[in-house]
């Protein structure tokens, strides 16, 4: 008997346990069972020799989750874009101009651009620059193309006026697409959540405020009535610290709601600046100390670099992109005597969740150089984004010819790849898929 009562104890210490209540039920039901004449009685120690022991000091394996979230520039229609999609006297198609990056858009799980524009209505005529107004089949096109979530902040966002703005929401939300950067009251939080891949975000846009008449809030000159100043994510480049203390409580009420990546997307910068400059790297200093993971940039319609930052304070790293470009516009060398304005990226930064302990880690960084291809077809202009890697390998499936064309990619990809790679050194745990490898040097030479 002292032997079994040694066996139980050691059998409950050290690395080993069992489930006790299991095992007491189950012995309870053994050796108290009814015995008959063909009934075979279990003993103690064979009881005890059929208990199997299960080793729980052997480590969970974590569970992981991976979300790819994908951004793009400036989304732009000037007045030729608009009659070039127009099928007839009330309607518009936009699909095309994005056709071409199925295949890069259905690789992402969240897809981010920003819409340079306002979607006012036919009630006002449809309109390019200086005062932008794009018919709302737009919207439409780009939830056909994958997009997910929409910036509206930007310097564009009031040219409509303040029904313009609002409508702007309105038909992004018949279109199933998210938006943050403006509001239609204050009611409504100025950023938005979403949940992908058990994966909660956080994303917000903010644009800067131009100099203020009679001490009122303007946007691109234009004096934002009192009603709605408080509906738009906006910044004084004179009062950052103003605009910091406003940001970090944009950024805390994310994290209270169960945002576990925070994303700003900024309207910031120079415009046709291949560089960032003090302001937009001391607004991106101080989001990174205030725990934000991504930064997408735009406004300046050219690419600039993107860099890994990392706090002083607590090691916190955030990958900002300071301008992702034009996406789409007529802004080109023909227009501006500017190739850097053809110039666009599909930026990926993929995330990692480990769900036993809740860390979330930035694991990669890839990208894909576009570039706005505008041809003519029957006397009228046609826009198609194209995917440069892609193109330049395989032009004729893009139905892109000539020498002069093919060149001219070359160089976007060229001078694409040495600016988003120009400051982009690789934090410890991040992997970067560099464009200047031997297998694009097809692509990087002449």
């Amino acid at each position: 008997m002292l032997s079994n009562i040694i066996f139980w104890k050691s059998l409950f210490s050290g690395h080993y346990r069992i489930s006790l209540i299991l095992v007491l039920a189950f012995g309870f039901s053994v050796l108290n069972a009814c015995t008959s004449a063909d009934t075979k009685t279990t003993t103690f120690d064979e009881y005890v020799s059929s208990v199997k022991v299960v080793d729980s000091t052997k480590e969970r394996q974590p569970k992981y989750t991976t979300l790819t979230i994908s951004a793009v520039g400036d989304i732009m229609v000037h007045q030729t874009q608009i009659n070039a999609q127009r099928v007839n006297d009330s309607t518009y198609d936009f699909t095309n101009n994005f056709a071409f990056l199925s295949p890069y858009f259905n690789a992402s799980d969240i897809l981010i651009g920003n819409l340079e524009t306002t979607l006012a209505g036919s009630g006002r005529p449809y309109s390019g620059y200086p005062k932008f107004n794009t018919p709302d089949a737009l919207a439409e096109a780009l939830k056909i193309a994958g997009f997910h979530i929409i910036s509206t902040a930007n310097n564009h966002l009031y040219d409509m006026g303040g029904e313009g703005m609002l409508r702007t929401l309105s038909v992004l939300e018949k279109n199933k697409l998210l938006s943050a950067g403006t509001r239609k009251d204050t009611l409504t939080d100025n950023f938005i959540l979403k949940n992908k891949n058990e994966i909660t975000i956080g994303f917000t846009s903010y644009t800067y405020e131009s100099p203020k008449v009679n001490n009122q809030k303007t946007i691109n000159g234009l004096i934002v009535k009192k009603e709605h100043q408080n509906l738009i994510n906006s910044f004084d480049y004179e009062k950052l610290n103003d605009a910091f203390k406003e940001m970090k409580v944009t950024v805390d009420s994310m994290k209270s709601k169960g945002a576990e990546v925070i994303i700003f997307y900024l309207h910031w910068g120079n415009e046709y600046h291949r560089s960032e400059n003090h302001f937009q790297r001391e607004i991106a200093d101080s989001l990174n100390r205030m725990g934000v993971d991504i930064i997408f940039g735009s406004h300046p319609h050219v690419l600039q670099p993107v860099k890994i930052i990392q706090s002083p304070i607590d090691s916190h790293i955030t990958v900002v992109a300071y301008s992702l470009g034009n996406f789409i516009s007529n802004q080109r060398y023909e227009t501006l005597n500017n190739r850097y304005t053809e110039d666009g990226v599909i930026l990926n930064i993929e995330v990692n969740k480990n769900h036993t302990t809740g860390q979330i880690q930035i694991k990669a960084i890839t990208y894909t150089p576009t570039w706005v291809h505008r041809y003519y077809r029957e006397n009228k202009p046609v826009y198609e984004i194209l995917p440069l890697p892609d193109v330049i390998v395989n032009a004729d499936s893009f139905k892109v010819s000539g020498e002069n064309l093919i060149h001219r990619l070359r160089q976007s990809f060229r001078q694409s790849v040495e600016i988003i790679e120009k400051d982009l050194v690789p934090a410890a745990g991040i992997q970067f898929e560099s464009r200047i490898t031997e297998k694009n040097e097809i692509l990087l030479t002449e």
